[in-house]
């Protein structure tokens, strides 16, 4: 299935890349290793996966590359609820 979905991207003129490790380890040598400025990326919302934020978020800070994240777990964004 990936590699069809790589083939596919291929095709359009675009691409796959695979990468496995510690996102606060990878992203940070990617963005480096691309010119990146800056790191787009879902906001999380369980405990684990914000510590992995915190981590990741640090790392990019570190190396002088700016975090941006955007919320999309839910049609509302928990911000706008009436409640807490």
């Amino acid at each position: 299935g990936v590699a069809a979905l790589r083939r596919q991207l291929e095709a359009l003129g675009s691409g796959l890349l695979l990468v496995w490790g510690r996102p606060e380890m990878v992203l940070p040598e990617l963005a480096r290793a691309w010119g990146a400025t800056a790191v787009h990326f879902h906001q999380e919302a369980t405990p684990y996966e914000l510590a992995e934020e915190a981590a990741l978020l640090a790392a990019l800070g570190a190396a002088g590359i700016e975090a941006r994240s955007y919320w999309g777990a839910t049609l509302t964004h928990p911000d706008d609820l009436p409640f807490d």
